[in-house]
């Protein structure tokens, strides 16, 4: 009920980012309370250091579900893909809104990684699926087909969506790849094969990351000259 009364306020506020910054919250507590997707909660708010929001409930999902009676299971990946669908669709008749841009940001990190949750491990190929589904829908909404001013900012906001989806895709992909060699170095049964197979498949992957990386920072130096993402480096 919550996640539909802000969707519908959402759209029809698509410059207040205050909005979409509570449906982060909303759609964050549906995560919490479902297993195994409450883990990429835990995963990513760690890694940013970001401490809970003012009023954010910190109490452990299994104590929120016992409080509020144990509601209902959510179809996760169901609610994602509506929120990914309705998304493109503002991006697509809102040129130039970064607010927009921004909430595109947070389910594409925290969709990334719901594919992960959900067969328990990092496919290379699966990320770099989603990777390009993405820079499809900025080079998409780049197209001439707004005004002049709009465009210019919808061209702006869509190269430095692709550049931090990118950097994105790389640190996921660099994390998962030294997890899967901790894991197999752990194991008592080695499985050579096995563990040079997918680390070709991991360095195949972030190799063509690399690429990605490399032509939009061109572009923001060609045409956003000192864009803050283009000193960024994640392949350290």
């Amino acid at each position: 009920v919550e996640l539909g009364w802000i969707r519908r306020w959402s759209a029809m506020h698509v410059s207040e980012y205050s909005g979409l910054h509570y449906r982060h919250q909303v759609l964050k507590h549906i995560l919490d309370a479902e297993p195994p997707y409450s883990r990429v909660c835990a995963d990513v708010m760690g890694r940013s250091g970001a401490p809970p929001a003012s009023g954010e409930d910190t109490r452990k999902p299994a104590e929120r579900k016992g409080a509020e009676g144990g509601a209902g299971r959510v179809d996760v990946p169901k609610v994602w893909s509506q929120e990914l669908e309705e998304s493109r669709e503002l991006i697509l008749r809102y040129p130039g809104f970064e607010s927009l841009w921004i909430h595109r940001r947070f389910l594409f990190t925290f969709g990334v990684r719901l594919s992960a949750a959900r067969s328990q491990k990092v496919n290379p190929e699966d990320v770099l699926k989603q990777l390009n589904g993405e820079l499809a829908l900025a080079d998409q909404s780049s197209l001439p087909t707004v005004s002049v001013h709009d465009l210019d900012k919808q061209k702006r906001h869509a190269a430095t969506f692709k550049m931090w989806c990118a950097q994105e895709a790389a640190l996921v992909l660099k994390e998962a790849q030294s997890k899967d060699h901790r894991v197999h170095r752990s194991k008592d049964t080695a499985d050579p094969a096995g563990e040079g197979k997918m680390h070709d498949a991991f360095c195949t992957a972030i190799k063509s990351v690399q690429s990605i990386v490399v032509s939009v920072r061109k572009d923001l130096e060609t045409n956003w000259p000192g864009h803050p993402l283009i000193t960024e480096n994640v392949f350290v």
